[in-house]
């Protein structure tokens, strides 16, 4: 056991650089995306529990988003472009990935991991918290000169009205989602950028 801990899938996490295709002033590690998504994830269970009487389970989320990323030790870091090209191609590049795991990692691991692909309220948080690391990391890079989330204004967008429409377990803070995305497009972009929901 503790040898599959210490030289197992996770233990290259570290190794694996994010948006690896794109210029960065910094590097963010698939690890320290992790850990993010965790910290996320524990905060939006909370708030959603003790705030808007939700029943999501923080320990099962937190887990899932634990082992989210642990496809990329096989498959890298897929960019967000080439799963959106169309429906089409971002099925079948999932239902490979799930082949690919399944017949790679151990059965305890997969069966955590494949479990962000399901429509339950802790997948969908996980998801969300999954997408605001990675607006985080963005915001940080243009905060230091990197434009480069300027030029991908229009899909981060897309992205936002996305995740409204298939993450109903986290349309209580959705709003609050909504507002901090637009402020911060709106700093980078140094222009107005409106929010239809306003």
């Amino acid at each position: 056991m503790l040898q599959e801990l210490m030289f197992g899938p996770h233990s290259s996490m570290r190794d694996i650089i994010r948006f690896s295709v794109r210029h960065r002033i910094f590097d963010e590690s698939d690890a320290a995306h992790t850990f993010n998504v965790i910290v996320y994830t524990e905060k939006i269970c909370e708030y959603l529990n003790a705030q808007k009487g939700s029943a999501i389970d923080t320990l099962l989320a937190m887990r899932i988003a634990l082992h989210h990323d642990i496809d990329e030790v096989i498959t890298g870091d897929i960019m967000q472009p080439a799963k959106r090209i169309n429906e089409k191609l971002k099925k079948e590049l999932r239902e490979w990935t799930i082949q690919v795991c399944r017949a790679t990692l151990p059965a305890w691991l997969f069966n955590i991991w494949v479990q962000q692909f399901d429509e339950s309220p802790e997948a969908q948080v996980v998801r969300l918290a999954d997408w605001l690391s990675a607006l985080q990391y963005m915001a940080s890079e243009a905060q230091c000169g990197n434009n480069w989330l300027c030029s991908v204004s229009g899909d981060v967008l897309d992205e936002l009205r996305e995740l409204r429409r298939a993450l109903p377990a986290c349309a209580p803070i959705m709003p609050e989602v909504e507002a901090l995305t637009y402020e911060i497009l709106l700093e980078v972009n140094n222009e107005k950028v409106s929010n239809p929901q306003r």
